[in-house]
């Protein structure tokens, strides 16, 4: 397992504390590029850094992604389909070790969590265990999918479209290579 450096960890910190005191738009730009930085010197890792979105790249082409809307870090596993029901928010890969990604689904319907599994057993995969934890506001549905290189759990909470938080249904992944 990886091990992140102190000065890494202080780089970051450091970072993020400038991103967040950032005075003004004028000097919100000189900050970014300062946090950018800051961070590349102390992790010796790729850091772009904008109004919405913080990603990080490493030589391996691992790292995380978190925002708005982000891109997958390059390493992200090809043989993995993209779920397209909404904008990817976050994603983090750890080369030849594992990786994760979550989107927030553009309306909360069930009929593209399962559209999204069909492409999973498209792609080879096959289903090896489906849990519904469903509550009355949400549903939760967390599926174990296999391939011959890598395992994967989908995780989905789907809000009830007449709730407040209809907005806040999002679709997880999370995986690991088999060795």
């Amino acid at each position: 397992m990886r091990t992140v450096k102190a000065s890494s960890a202080l780089a970051l910190i450091a970072a993020l504390a400038l991103i967040a005191t950032g005075c003004s738009n004028a000097t919100e730009s000189g900050t970014q590029e300062m946090a950018e930085n800051l961070i590349e010197s102390g992790t010796g890792n790729e850091v772009e850094i904008d109004d919405d979105s913080l990603s990080m790249t490493d030589e391996e082409g691992g790292g995380f992604a978190a925002g708005d809307e982000v891109d997958l870090p390059p390493a992200f596993p090809a043989s993995i389909p993209l779920f397209t029901g909404g904008p990817l928010i976050a994603a983090a890969v750890f080369p030849e070790e594992g990786f994760t990604a979550t989107w927030r689904m553009d309306a909360p319907r069930e009929v593209l969590v399962e559209a999204y599994i069909a492409e999973f057993e498209t792609a080879g995969f096959t289903q090896g265990g489906f849990l519904d934890m469903s509550t009355d506001g949400a549903r939760v549905w967390t599926y174990q999918m296999t391939s011959p290189e890598l395992e994967v759990a989908v995780s989905a909470t789907i809000a009830d479209s007449q709730a407040e938080d209809a907005d806040e249904s999002f679709v997880s992944i999370s995986g690991t290579y088999v060795s």
